[in-house]
C-alpha cells in the first residue's frame, strides 16, 4: 500500500481545506496517509480525519502587525528561511520514524521534500505579486521562489489549466509552464458532499437583501460571515464583523452566522448577547458548513485564494473584505470586482448595508468557472496515479 505524508502550511486555514480533497482522493486511491503539520492547521485536519496518523512540524509563528504585511513579510524573510530548514529537517526524522514513504505532498511548505522520494508542492502562487514598495525586487523573489519549487518533482496547481478561464489569473498564468513539472489538478475545495445538493435551498432565487424576515428552520441565513487569517489580523477582522452584523441584524430584524475561524474551540453555534438574530460559532464540520453556505443569502469573507475555490463548488456569490496588505488577497479581490464576478470593500471601509447594495450588480463566478466535480476530481486523480506509478 502506498504510504504518503502530506504536510501542510499553517497560514490561515485555507492551506489545510484545500488539501482535505487530496487526502480523501489518496484514501479513494488506496493509499495510507500521514498527516503533518502545525497549530489551527494541524487540528483542523485531526478533526477532519480522526484516524490517520498526525505528525507536529515546526511552527513559523509569523506575526502581523496589520499596517504593512509586505514589510512584517520581508523583515521575517530569515526566519522563514530559517524554519524552511527546520522542517526539513523534521521531515527526515518522519521519513526515519515511519518508513517506507511512497511520496511527499507538500502545500507551500518548501522544507518538505527529499531528493529520493517523489515529492510534490502545491501552490498557485507560482508567480508572485509583490507591492508597489517592494516591486524593484519582483524578478530577485520570482526566482528565489522557482528555485523553491525546482526542490520537488512536481508542482501541483489548483486551478483549471486554461489561460483564460481560470481562477487565480497571472498567479499561476502570466507564462506557459513546462508540463512536465507543473500539473493543473483542478480547484480543490472540501466541499463536495453530493448529498447536501438535495436541500432546497429556498434562498437561491432571493435578493440579498430582503426585509422579509428570515425564519426557516433549516438555519437558511441572511448573511454568513467568515472569519480567517493568520493573528492579529484574524481577531481584528472578527471585531469588526461583529460590530458591522451586530448594527445589520438591529436594523432589518434579518439573521445572520459568523464563524470565527478557530477549529481548536468546539463547533456549537450559540446566539450573540445582544441579539439572538446574530448566531456565532468558533468553526463547523465540513458537510455542516457546506450546508449553512448554500443556504446563505450571501457570504462574507476575505479572498483568499482557497474561499474563491469553495465559492466556485459551491456557485455562491459573495463580498470580499481582503486582508489589509496581502497581496495575493487584494490581487484576486480586484481582478474578480473588475470582472464584474464579487463585489469588493476594504477593511476600513466596511459598510455591510452598503456592500449588499452594490453587491448585486455582480454576477458570481460564469459556469465555466464553476467545477464539475467529476472533471475536477479527473484530473487530480491523473495527477495521484502518476505519482504513485513513480514508486
Amino acid at each position: 500500500m502506498p504510504r504518503i505524508l502530506v504536510a501542510v502550511l499553517n497560514w490561515g486555514l485555507g492551506h489545510a481545506t484545500r488539501c482535505i480533497p487530496v487526502i480523501r482522493a489518496l484514501q479513494q486511491n488506496g493509499a495510507e496517509v500521514i498527516i503533518a503539520s502545525d497549530g489551527l492547521s494541524l487540528k483542523l485536519l485531526q478533526t477532519e480525519f480522526p484516524s490517520l496518523p498526525a505528525e507536529p512540524l515546526p511552527p513559523y509563528n509569523i506575526r502581523y502587525t496589520g499596517k504593512h504585511i509586505w514589510l512584517d513579510a520581508l523583515t521575517q524573510a530569515p526566519h522563514v528561511l530559517k524554519q524552511i530548514k527546520a522542517e526539513q529537517l523534521a521531515t527526515q526524522n518522519l521519513l526515519q520514524k515511519h518508513g517506507n514513504i511512497t511520496a511527499i505532498i507538500s502545500d507551500n511548505r518548501y522544507g518538505c521534500y527529499h531528493s529520493q522520494i517523489p515529492s510534490v508542492i502545491i501552490t498557485h502562487q507560482v508567480f508572485l505579486h509583490l507591492p508597489h514598495p517592494i516591486k524593484w525586487l519582483q524578478p530577485l523573489v520570482q526566482r528565489f521562489n522557482r528555485q523553491l519549487i525546482n526542490k520537488f518533482n512536481y508542482c501541483w496547481i489548483p486551478d483549471w489549466p486554461h489561460p483564460q478561464a481560470n481562477l487565480s489569473g497571472e498567479l499561476a498564468h502570466k507564462h506557459l509552464l513546462p508540463t512536465e513539472q507543473f500539473v493543473f489538478v483542478g480547484p480543490l475545495s472540501r466541499f463536495n458532499y453530493p448529498d447536501d445538493n438535495n436541500i432546497n435551498n429556498d434562498n437561491a432565487s432571493k435578493p440579498y437583501f430582503s426585509s422579509e424576515k428570515n425564519t426557516n428552520t433549516a438555519a437558511a441565513w441572511s448573511i454568513v460571515a467568515l472569519v480567517s487569517g493568520p493573528e492579529p489580523l484574524r481577531t481584528q477582522f472578527e471585531a469588526i464583523m461583529q460590530n458591522q452584523l451586530l448594527a445589520f441584524c438591529a436594523t432589518t430584524n434579518q439573521t445572520a452566522l459568523l464563524l470565527q475561524g478557530q477549529p481548536q474551540n468546539n463547533s456549537t453555534i450559540k446566539p450573540h448577547p445582544k441579539t439572538p438574530l446574530l448566531q456565532i460559532a468558533p468553526h463547523l464540520p465540513t458537510q455542516q458548513l457546506q450546508h449553512h453556505l448554500k443556504n446563505a443569502q450571501i457570504i462574507i469573507a476575505r479572498s483568499g485564494y482557497s474561499t474563491v475555490m469553495d465559492l466556485a463548488v459551491l456557485q455562491k456569490k459573495a463580498i470580499f473584505c481582503p486582508t489589509p496588505g496581502q497581496t495575493e488577497q487584494l490581487y484576486l479581490a480586484k481582478q474578480f470586482m473588475k470582472k464584474q464576478f464579487f463585489y469588493t470593500q476594504p477593511q476600513h471601509r466596511l459598510n455591510i448595508a452598503k456592500a449588499l447594495e452594490e453587491a448585486v450588480k455582480y454576477q458570481g463566478l460564469p459556469a465555466q468557472l464553476n467545477p464539475n466535480l467529476a472533471d475536477n476530481q479527473t484530473l487530480l486523480n491523473k495527477a495521484i496515479n502518476n505519482l504513485l506509478s513513480k514508486h
